[in-house]
């Protein structure tokens, strides 16, 4: 189990990050308004701060808010509303609307706050820094986490200006913006901000501070998550030993230092240390409780995590009766539908199964997944839900097909697979069945997915094949998983055919050839990317013969068998205009072609708005001629290219339901995906035009950057279209769920109400994309073929075409077969 991605924070530099606007610290000058205040105003502004101050220490929110109120209007009355002290007493409300629960009020005044103080004090001053910081701490818990990080990195700048890099305000500040960015998915980000707060904090107040032992064990979880054991354990270690020299082994800290030390151990393959710790903590949490209390999320979580060490060390009964305990404790400290109790479940179901008790694995997993489902409920709207928990349905598809409960095992199998684009889709309805399933199917077609489980350290797979008369799951062996990994590392790179080739027909024998027969007379394939073939295009794969699939079949992809039935049950739409959005303006400085692969730190970075990370995005110079052609072939269409590729521009079509009257819409822009957020991926429009960032945060309105996220999308756009392509890198992927697949652009676009989605799983060329691109709409807008068999012609015409010395510049499948269509085929 990774760490948690939410680390620690620190207490921001103003004790209870309260009194936004006298956070100045001693000794540092600020710029004073106009009309100063006269000693006797200051010394009675100083006197209702700490009164304020003391409820607040105290506990009494409603009280500091009362007094707050009150003085407000004094100062109201005596000196105005846009009074220097005024603007100090209102400061105030944030922190403790905060404090109290109501974020919205808080937000709010955090807003006028900024105003105030910017107004009087300037763009640079300290007490901006102070309110842009407490902003920051409130914009986190309301889950607005780009705007906390734009509002805490516009607080690191000016705290810097004003007391130098190496304050210990500075390294709290940085501590803190590296949560937020931990939030946002970035850990790329995180790290370099935490390594700076560490080295800040040991500068400033020393390296065995407690402070800087949180920093530096949020530091070394973070890298024990990423994978970097070697850094990370030294800093756990650290971390440890100060807390237990300077808070001592009984405070829960302390615990957590031990328990996070044990799982870098187990994560870098020492079970034996890793018991040492988890069992150390388990007595240590056990000790802190309170006298004959035993059941708290800490004793249970030690439980847990002592099981999965003994299951490293084979030690199952041990780890069976740990999983029993801690899945007996959260019983009682929990509400059904807690996460937790669906991973206890499923990995005591794990147990179960490799000590061959199929029957005792099926309860547990039936269990888990009402619990499962429950947990889905209470989670957030939208793409979020899709990422609540990695599904306990496809562990229980596999148990049913171990059993030879082939319809049983189906049912678990769909159902595991685009859930949420299911519910947005159809609300409230149940999802098709196996039957209607079945009878969308014509006589030559066929829907083929993987089922790739892995119990404890025992991996078993299955294909699956649904045809209109039947249904069958066949058990594979699982030898061919690090071979398909190094298949779809090679189809990424025009490298040489002749072994490329090979692992394409071994592959296709491996995870295609136990169902061969059921296929022979299929022409049209249905493939729901699941387990080790997730992010394959199948039509790469070459039969017995040698000839690529894709030559064989006609290939479409679809998020879930249910999901395939439901957009079969609509007639698609046929005509309409199509809107055709490419090569906004970057303002970039790089010169890599296109279809290089991006850094991810460039990647994330200019998905976030980087300016830096955005002038580092390659230009790209085929895609204006790229939407000039397909625009010759769609006459009435609304084309924005340059400046008018803008963000600002589709948010007004969306605004007023304008997207609906487009049967088409294709970007050719770069489409960044996130593969730890699936709310993040992004479109990056054009960078020109854009307000400054202190306007964006006073002003409450909606962060215009250029950039339109897939969060966005699935939640602003309604669209009324049979296709969205995306021409884009990469622009298929997503943040890989268990059961979902890749979830990011395609779940949002089908989501938004577009029937199908053209995407592409690797970078593209941009000459072999424009030649695609223009065969595809071709056949699709003028002949009148189906999307299915425009894109199998386009992409047999591009293998092909013969260059004017008699080769095929297009053969190799990563100029044709990054191609995807997704969703309706028709």
């Amino acid at each position: 189990m990774p760490f948690p991605s939410i680390a620690a924070r620190l207490a921001p530099f103003r004790v209870l990050s309260i009194l936004a606007s006298s956070l100045s610290p001693a000794g540092v000058g600020r710029a004073e308004p106009e009309a100063a205040a006269d000693s006797a105003d200051a010394a009675r502004l100083e006197f209702q701060m700490v009164v304020i101050e003391s409820l607040y220490t105290a506990g009494d929110y409603d009280g500091a808010l009362r007094e707050t109120r009150a003085r407000l209007d004094e100062w109201t009355e005596s000196r105005g509303s846009g009074s220097a002290e005024w603007c100090a007493m209102y400061g105030n409300l944030g922190p403790i609307l905060m404090a109290k629960g109501d974020l919205t009020e808080a937000e709010v005044a955090s807003r006028g706050a900024l105003d105030c103080t910017r107004r009087l004090y300037g763009e640079d001053s300290d007490d901006l820094a102070s309110v842009l910081n407490n902003y920051g701490s409130l914009l986190g818990q309301l889950s607005d986490f780009a705007r906390a990080e734009l509002a805490l990195e516009e607080s690191l700048r000016r705290l810097r200006a004003s007391l130098g890099d190496d304050h210990v305000y500075v390294a709290i500040t940085l501590n803190n913006l590296a949560i937020v960015q931990q939030d946002l998915g970035d850990d790329a980000a995180a790290e370099r901000t935490l390594r700076e707060a560490v080295a800040r904090l040991e500068t400033s107040i020393g390296a065995d501070h407690p402070t800087t032992a949180t920093a530096r064990n949020n530091l070394g979880r973070l890298l024990a998550e990423r994978g970097d054991f070697e850094e990370a354990e030294p800093l756990l270690r650290e971390s440890l030993r100060v807390r237990r020299e300077r808070l001592g082994d009984d405070r829960r800290d302390t615990r957590i230092s031990q328990r996070d030390l044990g799982r870098l151990l187990r994560l870098r393959g020492d079970p034996h240390a890793a018991f040492r710790e988890f069992r150390a903590a388990l007595a240590g949490f056990v000790a802190l409780a309170d006298s004959g209390v035993t059941d708290t999320p800490d004793i249970a979580m030690a439980h847990h995590e002592l099981a999965r060490a003994l299951i490293d060390l084979d030690r199952t009964e041990d780890a069976r009766a740990e999983l029993e305990a801690a899945l007996a404790m959260r019983e009682r400290l929990f509400e059904e539908g807690h996460p937790t109790l669906a991973l206890t479940r499923r990995e005591l179901a794990s147990v179960h199964v490799t000590s061959g008790d199929l029957a005792g694995a099926r309860e547990l997993l039936a269990r888990a997944a009402e619990s499962f489902e429950l947990g889905r409920e209470n989670t957030g709207e939208g793409l979020t839900r899709a990422t609540f928990l990695d599904t306990p349905w496809l562990p229980l598809a596999a148990v049913e097909a171990e059993l030879d409960h082939d319809p049983a095992a189906w049912a678990a199998f769909d159902r595991a697979h685009a859930r949420v684009l299911l519910e947005r889709l159809a609300p409230g309805a149940t999802a098709p069945n196996l039957e209607d399933v079945r009878a969308m199917l014509g006589p030559h077609e066929a829907i083929v997915g993987w089922l790739d489980v892995d119990f404890d350290h025992e991996s078993r797979a299955w294909v699956v094949v649904v045809r209109a008369d039947g249904l069958r799951f066949a058990r594979l062996s699982v030898e061919s998983r690090e071979r398909i990994v190094r298949f779809r590392e090679a189809l990424a790179s025009p490298g040489p055919l002749g072994a490329l080739r090979d692992a394409a027909q071994a592959i296709a024998a491996d995870r295609l050839g136990p169902v061969a027969g059921l296929l022979e007379d299929v022409t049209h394939l249905i493939v729901v990317p699941s387990g080790a073939m997730l992010g394959v295009p199948v039509g790469a794969l070459r039969d017995e013969s040698g000839a690529w699939l894709a030559d064989r079949f006609e290939i479409s992809y679809a998020v879930s068998g249910g999901a395939h039935a439901l957009s079969l049950a609509a007639p698609p739409r046929r005509e309409g205009p199509a809107l055709l959005l490419g090569d906004p303006p970057l303002a970039t400085s790089s010169t890599p072609p296109a279809d290089t692969p991006l850094p991810a730190d460039v990647v994330r970075g200019a998905a976030r708005g980087k300016p830096e990370a955005i002038a580092a995005l390659p230009p790209l110079p085929g895609a204006r001629a790229e939407i000039e052609r397909i625009a010759s072939l769609w006459p009435g269409s609304t084309v924005l290219v340059g400046d008018a590729a803008s963000e600002d521009r589709l948010v007004s079509l969306a605004a007023g339901d304008s997207l609906r009257a487009y049967r088409a819409l294709h970007f050719a822009a770069h489409a960044l995906v996130d593969a730890d957020d699936a709310e993040a991926s992004t479109l990056v429009l054009a960078q020109t035009g854009l307000p400054a960032p202190l306007d964006v945060l006073s002003s409450g309105a909606r962060l215009t950057d250029g950039l339109v996220t897939a969060g966005e999308i699935e939640s602003d756009w309604r669209l009324d279209a049979d296709l969205v392509t995306l021409s884009a890198c990469d622009s298929a992927l997503g943040r890989e769920v268990v059961g979902e697949g890749y979830v990011g652009f395609a779940h949002a676009f089908l989501g938004a109400g577009s029937r199908a989605v053209l995407a592409t799983l690797w970078s593209v060329p941009d000459r072999a994309t424009g030649e695609l691109m223009a065969s595809f709409y071709r056949r699709w807008r003028n002949d009148g073929a189906s999307r299915v068999a425009a894109l199998a012609s386009a992409q047999s015409e591009l293998r092909a075409t013969v260059d004017a010395s008699g080769r095929r510049p297009f053969e190799h499948p990563y100029y044709w077969a990054s191609f995807v269509l997704i969703g309706d085929p028709r």
